[in-house]
């Protein structure tokens, strides 16, 4: 099994490394096979060259540029680009979990579910 996650990116220079490194540290030392795909949508900061410059180092790291300005359509890109078994949108602020983001990939996988949904506002388990 495993994980796209897709991160939609809008003028994030200051934080964008600090986050692609979280996650894909993260993930790796959970062991999980991953993606990450990133969206710049329209960033008229330096966002996507720091990308750019992270993918060549990473080999499971692709950035694409959006070409709908939007967060549903940076979104809805990200999911036609993935290619693993599962997705998550992760935000690039990273305003989400990422142990959150590691619980999810494991519960769907282990309970052969075909989706969970997850909130930042609380963290009740159902299933």
């Amino acid at each position: 099994m495993s994980l796209s996650v897709v991160i939609p990116v809008y003028n994030e220079e200051e934080i964008i490394l600090n986050t692609l490194n979280d996650i894909y540290n993260h993930l790796k030392k959970n062991e999980i096979d991953f993606e990450l795909i990133v969206i710049d949508d329209f960033s008229i900061d330096k966002s996507a060259s720091l990308i750019d410059d992270f993918c060549l180092k990473n080999k499971n790291v692709f950035l694409f540029k959006n070409i709908k300005k939007g967060l549903g359509s940076a979104i809805s890109l990200s999911i036609e680009k993935a290619n693993k078994n599962f997705i998550s949108i992760f935000m690039s602020d990273k305003s989400d979990n990422l142990n959150d983001l590691v619980t999810y990939y494991n519960t769907i996988k282990n309970k052969n579910l075909d989706a969970v949904f997850g909130s930042r506002f609380f963290t009740t388990v159902k299933g």
